[in-house]
């Protein structure tokens, strides 16, 4: 598979990944890479358990407008609520099913068109949201782990870490673009002369329009707004981690160390701006607090070489370490 060894070279000579021919012959990575996959599709029916918890009849939401790859509740003549019932089910099955027959193709590319129908109704509210594009793109992506049961086949070994880790690479880059974005909007807030987000006023303010447009108390937010000095450290510190986001796909020893940021992260903003990104916590624990490219043995001192920026710096003043 020559496409497959053009990226495994790049990844290892141009970028220094772990060789992912060298991993696929290491059977406790391969151990992970299975255990991971398991546990992203045993998630599955608590996700879809969710779901119908928070769209069940009557649905409160309004202007349910059906996208076009729901065109189906059009054709049925399908109210919102039996809409919401219907699609909860669809994804109750075939969460169902992909836990027991996970290693099937066709099981994960259902269990990708029901999460499909999900984000679908969820945006058919007249509404862009993206709350369910982790669980989107990351079932789209493990449809092309090999089909069948692991064997000791080498190519197939590889191209399942590969396609683990062009899931990771897609939810760290998700985090990198949010945190490029926070930078560039505030600089450029800087340089026009306007209160910026990375000024100490700037995440308080935003806390107060949030809470003021969801008209939510979140447990957080009024320390949050009442001392900005204190806080404005904490918000700067977190866009940086996921401005860096997608260097741990380089540096897998950083994975742990991340995804717990993160999970610290989507918990804050609900505390904190009133916010429910619930979805996105099992995909990280999943993707990063199991990932089989972390090696067994990290040490600080390995995480503080390896860290953006920090990193950097302490090879050009200890160079030999």
């Amino acid at each position: 598979m020559k496409a497959l060894e053009t990226i495994e070279t790049f990844l290892r000579d141009r970028i220094g990944f772990p060789s992912l021919t060298a991993l696929s012959k290491d059977e406790e990575v391969m151990k992970k890479s299975d255990l991971l996959i398991r546990i992203f599709y045993a998630c599955g029916p608590f996700m879809a358990f969710l779901f119908l918890i928070m769209n069940a009849p009557p649905v409160p939401r309004q202007n349910f407008d059906p996208l076009w790859a729901l065109q189906w509740v059009t054709i049925f003549h399908l109210d919102v609520n039996t809409t919401a019932v219907a699609v909860g089910v669809l994804f109750v099955v075939a969460s169902m099913l992909a836990l027991l027959w996970y290693k099937e193709r066709s099981i994960r590319a259902l269990f990708f068109f029901a999460v499909w129908q999900v984000t679908t109704y969820d945006g058919s509210f007249g509404v862009s949201t993206h709350i369910w594009y982790p669980w989107l793109f990351v079932s789209f992506i493990l449809i092309f782990l090999p089909d069948g049961s692991r064997t000791t086949n080498t190519d197939k070994a590889r191209t399942t870490l590969l396609v683990i880790w062009w899931a990771q690479a897609y939810m760290m880059l998700l985090y990198s673009m949010a945190g490029f974005w926070k930078f560039f909007i505030g600089f450029g807030q800087l340089f026009q002369g306007e209160i910026s987000n990375l000024s100490p006023y700037g995440f308080p303010y935003q806390v107060a329009w949030s809470l003021n447009q969801i008209q939510n108390q979140a447990p957080f937010g009024p320390f949050f707004i009442e001392h900005p000095y204190i806080v404005w450290p904490l918000y700067i510190g977190s866009s940086l981690f996921q401005f860096f986001a997608l260097w741990t796909m380089v540096r897998p020893r950083l994975q742990l160390l991340w995804g717990f940021e993160l999970i610290t992260f989507h918990t804050m903003t609900f505390l904190v701006l009133g916010t429910n990104f619930y979805q996105f916590i099992p995909i990280v624990i999943v993707l990063f607090c199991f990932s089989p490219f972390v090696p067994e043995r990290v040490t600080a001192t390995m995480v503080l070489y390896d860290l953006p920026l920090v990193g950097w710096a302490l090879r050009r003043w200890r160079p030999t370490s």
